[in-house]
């Protein structure tokens, strides 16, 4: 298993004791943690040390606070430290109280944290044939589900402006 489910557990029961309402799942090889649809913390395994790491979003200042303590590392996936990101090593994380902290810390950040944009599906060019026949079977199927009769044609060589 790509993360450690003991610290899954912990965290989830930190949130349900905090009565917060958060999405569990797995993602990026890890275990994420989401409140309002914005990112909260997650727990990665680390391959260069084998631990698992607590990743948590706790913002650019608090960020330049905690950097400098010995159980906190930058998140740097690919090579370059993510702003307002940070990974806690298994040290700072040992007690629940401190398991807390963090948790508390990336909760108190997640009102001000962005929101990622979701991506609308993108409409296909078609060919004037296909096209045609795309939205043919588009509208067909908006009429049985909305149960209204059939009045709209379309014949195969025309083009729409």
């Amino acid at each position: 298993m790509p993360f450690d489910p003991y610290l899954a557990e912990r965290i989830e029961r930190i949130l349900n004791e905090k009565k917060v309402v958060f999405r569990a799942k797995k993602m990026m090889g890890g275990y994420l943690f989401s409140v309002d649809d914005k990112m909260l913390c997650g727990i990665h395994i680390d391959k260069t040390l084998g631990d698992s790491l607590l990743m948590a979003r706790i913002g650019e200042e608090a960020y330049q606070a905690h950097i400098e303590r010995s159980e906190c590392l930058p998140m740097d996936f690919t090579g370059r430290p993510m702003k307002g990101y940070i990974f806690i090593t298994p040290e700072g994380l040992d007690r629940d109280d401190d398991l807390a902290y963090w948790v508390q810390l990336a909760l108190d950040f997640n009102p001000l944290a962005k929101s990622s944009k979701r991506k609308r599906r993108q409409l296909r060019l078609l060919p004037g044939p296909l096209l045609c026949e795309a939205l043919f079977r588009a509208h067909s199927r908006r009429i049985k589900l909305c149960r209204r009769p059939f009045k709209t044609r379309v014949s195969p060589g025309a083009t729409l402006p």
